[in-house]
Formats: C-alpha cells, structure tokens, sequence
C-alpha cells in the first residue's frame, strides 16, 4: 500500500480556483473543516464533457459530502476547464458537491494529474505516484486521446489544515 504525499496549506502556493462562491484560494476550499479531500475530475479546458469514468464515480459523490461534513471532511472535485462549462456540466448531471476550476493556473500541474504534451512525450512525470510512461512515437492501431492517461483516475491526497482556515 502506498502513502499519499500530506501538505499542509502553509506548505503550498496561492492556488487560485473559482467556485460557486466566487474565486477562493485553496485554504477556501476546506469551507471551514480541518480535512480536505480533492478529487480531479478530468475535464480540460478544450474538453466538451467530463471524463465518463470520472463522471460515473462523481455520480456517488452528492451522498458522501454530507458523511464526510460530519467527520470534517470537505470532499470536491477540481478540473482544468474554465468555470462556466464545468457549471454547465453539473447542472446537466445533477450534482450538487463542490467543484472547482482551477482554469489557467498550476495546481493540476503541481498535484502531477496533468501533463503537457512534452512532458508526455519525454516521459517526464509521476502519474499515481508511478514514473509516467515514454509514449511512443509510431502509430498505433488504436487511437487514444492524448489527454488521457492508462489507469484510473486518481484521488487526490488528504489535504489537512493548520490553524484556523
């Protein structure tokens, strides 16, 4: 079993996201409980839709908000796409969990759930804690999107707060 990687929010950057609340910074995130539990829903900026598999997990996710509220845990998601497609999209599918956008800055990149092109190619990167695989160069028969990556998406470490948030 493999630890994920804890920080705490003086540990880290000024992440920017915008939200429902209008734009928060990652202390915002924590909406006043101690635990933080982020999972990136892959939806990139160029994307017309949610990821399938993630969407299918984030259907469960409106009933687990209100268990995790209770052991002081703020679950929500993250995606790369601008705010209003990921409204949009929530709105299409019924969720009410808290989503953000983290639009034009590095948290998805810092976190390694996303990756440029290059850094792909080279196989520059960790992706679920795993070295990212050197993606070949000569065709295959079966196309894949290149935003994709083998293996389940992945959950993003606890995150925990010192101090008043």
């Amino acid at each position: 079993m493999r630890s994920h990687p804890r920080l705490t929010t003086e540990e880290s950057k000024e992440y920017r996201f915008e939200t429902d609340r209008g734009s928060a910074s990652l202390a915002d995130l924590f909406l006043g409980r101690s635990q933080l539990l982020i999972y990136h829903l892959m939806f990139g900026p160029d994307y017309q839709a949610a990821c399938a598999t993630c969407s299918t997990i984030a259907d469960a996710f409106n009933g687990f908000v209100v268990h995790l509220a209770n052991h002081d845990v703020t679950l929500g998601a993250v995606s790369r796409a601008p705010f209003a497609k990921l409204q949009a999209y929530k709105r299409r599918m019924g969720w009410t969990f808290p989503w953000a956008s983290s639009h034009g800055g590095d948290f998805n990149f810092d976190f390694n759930v996303s990756f440029t092109e290059q850094q792909q190619r080279e196989g520059r990167g960790e992706y679920n804690y795993e070295r990212l695989p050197r993606r070949s160069t000569r065709p295959r028969c079966r196309r894949r999107s290149p935003k994709t990556l083998p293996g389940p998406a992945p959950t993003w470490p606890l995150t925990r707060a010192r101090g008043p948030v």
